[in-house]
C-alpha cells in the first residue's frame, strides 16, 4: 500500500474516531444498544485497518455487551476503547507528521 494511501486512511480515521466515540458515550448514557454496536462495529472495522488489536478488541468487546443488552456495566469497556483509540490517534498523528 502506498503511503499517499495510508496518509488518506488515517486521516480519515482521525476525523471520523472522535464522532464514534461520542456516538458511543450518547449511545451508553442513553441505553441506545444499537446506536452503541453500531458505533463500536465502524470503531473495530476502522482499527483493522491498522492491525491495532488491543483497540480492535476493545471495540469487540463493546459491541458484543450492547448486543447482548449489558450496558449498565459498560463504562470500564468504554474507558479501554477510548484509551486504545487515542493510543492509535496518537500513532497516526506521528505517522502523519512524518510523512509530510
Amino acid at each position: 500500500m502506498s503511503v499517499e494511501i495510508v496518509r488518506i486512511v488515517a486521516e480519515t480515521f482521525q476525523e471520523d474516531a472522535p464522532i464514534l466515540i461520542a456516538q458511543l458515550k450518547a449511545g451508553v448514557k442513553s441505553g441506545n444498544r444499537e446506536n452503541v454496536q453500531r458505533a463500536a462495529h465502524s470503531l473495530k472495522g476502522l482499527v483493522a485497518n491498522f492491525e491495532a488489536t488491543s483497540a480492535r478488541d476493545a471495540a469487540s468487546n463493546l459491541e458484543l455487551a450492547a448486543k447482548n443488552d449489558q450496558l449498565a456495566d459498560s463504562g470500564g469497556l468504554v474507558a479501554e476503547l477510548e484509551e486504545q483509540i487515542n493510543r492509535v490517534m496518537s500513532a497516526l498523528g506521528e505517522f502523519l507528521e512524518a510523512s509530510e
